[in-house]
């Protein structure tokens, strides 16, 4: 391991841990699994030193190390520094490899020739979901909605405690990239789906757990910088049971939306001011 490593100038400074996972299908992927997407979308990091985990798709007994990397990333992802090496090992066989900052952001990662996702694939992340995602039931009836239907659609989802139906809703780079929010370094990415505007707190069981009620009253066109981007003003009605960092009544927030792919359609990119 530490040979491989060397290799590209990575010096391996100590394991920080060692766990056996599984692999879910990382060759086509529907709706949002956690696993699929995380190993699916690095596999595409490891494939850049001639590695490829897609033969070993619904495999079981897959083992993971993550390894303290001395060097810091590299410098277009600064002010992140501190780096993990992830080894991905089948029957004692590596076929998988890359390096990943974890927290905050999935796409703090890049091969370990230190090049990004979209120098290895040559693609934008929605330029590669287009060639990998398979639009489920759900998703070919949100397909063929308006972005302002795919907003009422969330809110509903989450006032009815639907966290399927309102993961659905939320662009799949968003998810992804969301995937590593606030683990720890020996942990490799959530099992669970971060849902925007829930307010649930740290180590919560679910993202909908502090989550009362919601209620959208209006929704506006306020820009449209390009033909597969348009963003909202939405005023909802939000109540938490406890408040952490959003307050609970009537307030607004300016949503961004997509146009994710074809197949899958408008989807929430998230919500600022």
């Amino acid at each position: 391991m530490v040979a491989l490593f060397q290799t590209y100038g990575w010096t391996l400074d100590y394991q920080i841990s060692a766990m056996n996972n599984k692999l879910n299908n990382i060759n086509v992927l529907t709706g949002f699994n956690p696993n699929a997407y995380y190993f699916a979308y690095n596999n595409e990091l490891s494939k850049d030193v001639g590695l490829d985990m897609s033969g070993y798709s619904n495999s079981a007994n897959i083992d993971v190390k993550i390894y303290r990397i001395h060097e810091s990333m590299p410098q277009v992802f600064y002010p992140i520094q501190d780096s993990r090496g992830i080894v991905v090992k089948k029957d004692d066989k590596v076929i998988g490899a890359f390096i990943s900052a974890g927290r905050h952001s999935a796409f703090n990662a890049c091969s370990l020739r230190g090049n990004s996702f979209e120098k290895v694939t040559g693609k934008t992340i929605y330029g590669w979901l287009n060639g990998m995602v398979r639009a489920d039931n759900i998703e070919e009836r949100l397909s063929k909605l308006e972005p302002e239907q795919v907003i009422q659609e969330y809110f509903t989802a989450l006032d009815n405690k639907d966290a399927k139906l309102a993961g659905y809703c939320i662009s799949k780079k968003a998810l992804l990239g969301n995937l590593t929010l606030n683990i720890q370094n020996e942990e490799l990415f959530n099992e669970g789906i971060w849902l925007p505007l829930t307010d649930s707190g740290i180590g919560a069981r679910s993202s909908l757990e502090n989550l009362k009620s919601t209620k959208l009253l209006n929704t506006e066109l306020i820009d449209e910088p390009d033909k597969n981007t348009k963003i909202f003003r939405v005023t909802v009605n939000l109540q938490y049971k406890k408040e952490f960092t959003i307050g609970s009544g009537e307030q607004f927030w300016d949503c961004r939306m997509v146009y994710e792919t074809p197949q899958t359609g408008w989807k929430i990119e998230g919500f600022g001011h």
